[in-house]
């Protein structure tokens, strides 16, 4: 009797195990899911993820995973997800609800973290704690950890969740010096990356200077690691070393004129470097040595983005010598992680307006990238940045001639009325490149909107925003003069969404010399596949034409006979 129920706990043992396994997809479903706008480089597929039922995409953001291997999304819109797989093809087709922010007075939920049953999700007020102790899927009840200044603006944002070695949570707070009425922060909070225990009694600044940090990852020697966006005293894209008490460079004015630490790397693959993962020893993407780092891409163009891979070998005379490859090209890549299996999963914001609002509509994706030997990429390693081809001496000339120095300047420290554009060429290609200068209103990078003050004295100021606190604002007006506003003094303030740089500055530009212009700011030249597609839709614009020429002569000529 004993041996028949030992027997029969042992079977649905089992049974309750292998149903609870997670499902390999089989070669055939990758295949059905890739996605060949993707390029990764490598035999790793780019699936696109079939959610098709249950929360809809709606600019998906931060992304993490348990270790049960749940995978959370957070919605940028305020919904907080599960993705599972209902069908049982080993591919995620649903989003389950998790918990809705919005309904605790909350906005814009911008990194989650996930400690056991309890996730972690930070928004521009606050970190709040929702727990899920009966493991139904959905939080029961929440929790406020720790309340941040912030204000109406919409970047005010709470940014790289993760936890450290010590057992603290540490986070990052958006920069306030672009915003034109920043709330009262006597902590000087924002523009620091914080230690903040699990109670959320202690909250201390572990390092301060930074911009926007999106990303926060610890490594196996429990060093952390985050990035940083380029402008306001930063010159690159940057990876960074935490060094505790230091201060990166970011707004002086807030925490004093110091000693900056220089970033550990300049990235290069992308503009708007975003969030930060490591992979596992144990997974199929590098070991555990492998930094992955997603690139949101240029502001306004939304099929721009890309991920990186970072090797961070360790010199004996150097220390760290971090080494960056492209990895893949994915749109509007936001965040990163790896779950238990091995698969690195990315989430795709889509499009959104101005000032980084969600979109009027669901927009976005998820991907999966899945290491498959036998699958065989389009292009195995990236193309290789060459730099347009022209007479660089004379687009210097040109830069001067038609007025490019005036605003911008090329030595990667100074910032002018317009941005720094040293190194930013790099980051571009030739219709991006063009696309910034005929049309400069459809991607205004932060820090550099139109904000235009007006005195009660009945004085008006346009220009950019330069540093802000509660009681001051500092501009960049024209002729790159620095002006300083009290507050007490200003009677009105107002946005603009057209930007600074004016229209029509190729005007009566001839296509040699926008080549020696670009050649002067390095920008690279449109990518080899880019260039084939455009030669291939000419090649069949030209036998359309042709058609319909030879369809016309026919029709004439029966009509004469």
């Amino acid at each position: 009797m004993l041996y028949r129920a030992f027997l029969f706990l042992w079977t649905l043992g089992t049974t309750l195990i292998a149903s609870a396994a997670p499902v390999t997809p089989t070669r055939g479903t990758i295949e059905k899911h890739l996605d060949s706008s993707i390029e990764v480089y490598g035999n790793y597929a780019p699936v696109k993820l079939p959610i098709d039922s249950g929360v809809p995409l709606w600019n998906p953001g931060a992304i993490r995973g348990n270790e049960r291997g749940d995978i959370f999304v957070a919605n940028y819109v305020g919904q907080v997800f599960q993705i599972e797989d209902t069908d049982g093809d080993g591919l995620e087709d649903s989003a389950v609800l998790f918990c809705e922010v919005s309904n605790d007075g909350l906005r814009y939920p911008t990194a989650i973290a996930c400690d056991g049953d309890d996730l972690y999700v930070a928004t521009a007020q606050e970190i709040r704690v929702y727990e899920d102790r009966d493991r139904d899927g959905k939080a029961e009840k929440s929790r406020t950890l720790v309340r941040f200044p912030f204000s109406k603006d919409t970047q005010d944002w709470t940014l790289g969740l993760c936890f450290g070695t010590d057992g603290f949570l540490y986070a990052s707070l958006s920069t306030d010096s672009y915003n034109p009425e920043p709330a009262p922060d006597p902590a000087k909070w924002r523009g620091s990356i914080l230690r903040i225990s699990r109670d959320g009694k202690v909250v201390e600044r572990f390092v301060t200077g930074v911009r926007f940090a999106p990303g926060l990852a610890f490594n196996s020697k429990g060093e952390l690691f985050f990035s940083d966006n380029e402008g306001g005293g930063n010159p690159f894209e940057e990876l960074n070393l935490a060094r505790e008490g230091k201060f990166y460079g970011h707004n002086p004015g807030k925490f004093g004129v110091q000693e900056s630490i220089s970033p550990l790397l300049r990235l290069s693959t992308a503009r708007g470097v975003c969030n930060i993962t490591f992979s596992s020893a144990t997974n199929m993407f590098g070991g555990g040595a492998e930094l992955f780092v997603a690139f949101w891409g240029i502001g306004g163009v939304a099929g721009d983005g890309a991920i990186a891979k970072v090797t961070l070998n360790s010199d004996a005379d150097l220390g760290l010598a971090p080494r960056e490859v492209p990895f893949a090209r994915i749109p509007k890549a936001y965040d990163l992680t790896f779950s238990p299996s091995g698969d690195l999963y990315v989430s795709s914001f889509g499009s959104s307006p101005a000032n980084l609002t969600p979109s009027a509509t669901p927009t976005g994706a998820i991907y999966r990238i899945i290491p498959a030997p036998w699958f065989t990429p389009s292009q195995r390693t990236p193309p290789v940045n060459k730099v347009v081809r022209g007479n660089a001496l004379h687009g210097r000339a040109l830069f001067q001639e038609r007025g490019c120095a005036q605003c911008h300047s090329m030595d990667g420290a100074t910032e002018l009325l317009g941005p720094n554009l040293a190194h930013l060429g790099s980051l571009m290609d030739f219709n991006s490149a063009l696309r910034e200068i005929t049309e400069p209103s459809h991607s205004i990078r932060s820090g550099f909107e139109t904000h235009t003050f007006q005195m009660r004295d009945g004085e008006a100021y346009t220009g950019r925003i330069v540093s802000s606190d509660a009681n001051m604002v500092e501009m960049m007006v024209g002729g790159n003069e620095k002006v300083r506003l009290e507050r007490d003094k200003v009677s009105t303030h107002s946005r603009s969404p057209i930007s600074l740089m004016p229209e029509n500055l190729l005007t009566g530009m001839k296509g040699q010399d926008l080549n020696d212009l670009f050649a002067f700011m390095e920008v690279r030249e449109q990518p080899e596949g880019v260039r084939w597609r455009y030669r291939i839709a000419g090649i069949l614009m030209v036998i359309g034409v042709l058609g319909l020429t030879g369809i016309f002569l026919n029709k004439a000529v029966c009509s004469a006979d």
